[in-house]
């Protein structure tokens, strides 16, 4: 029902696109955040990840 009201002839691989591009694009925000979390911890000096949860 989905498929012909969009006019597609496969509407099964549409979604598989979007899909896949919505993880590719939650993946890279996750990224982003765990780097900016990376750069404060090493920028605020601590190198040991056993003196931060002590």
């Amino acid at each position: 029902m989905i498929g012909r009201s969009l006019n597609l002839r496969k509407p099964f691989a549409f979604w598989v696109d979007l899909a896949s591009y919505q993880n590719l694009i939650i993946s890279k925000e996750q990224a982003g955040i765990e780097r900016a979390l990376g750069s404060t911890f090493f920028a605020r000096g601590m190198n040991c990840l056993y003196c931060l949860f002590n």
